[in-house]
């Protein structure tokens, strides 16, 4: 996330703005998919941090899918 962060930063200072909400946008997006899936399956996140393998933790369409239409249902 720093490099992505860091490489938007110095392309908007070329004046490349889009390209630098381009770089953010990846970032961004994987953080908030992971601050959706402890708020709707804590327990099975951190059961993955402790026991499970990197691939197991992966974002995927499905995943968010689910915890978009969870959280959706809890409002």
């Amino acid at each position: 996330m720093v490099h992505h962060t860091l490489e938007s930063i110095n392309t908007s200072a070329k004046m490349k703005v889009s390209v630098a909400y381009a770089l953010l946008r990846k970032p961004l997006k994987d953080t908030l998919g992971y601050i959706e899936w402890l708020y709707c399956d804590k327990d099975e996140m951190i059961n993955l941090l402790e026991n499970g393998e990197p691939k197991d933790l992966q974002i995927t369409k499905d995943k968010a899918s689910k915890h978009i239409a969870q959280i959706k249902d809890e409002l």
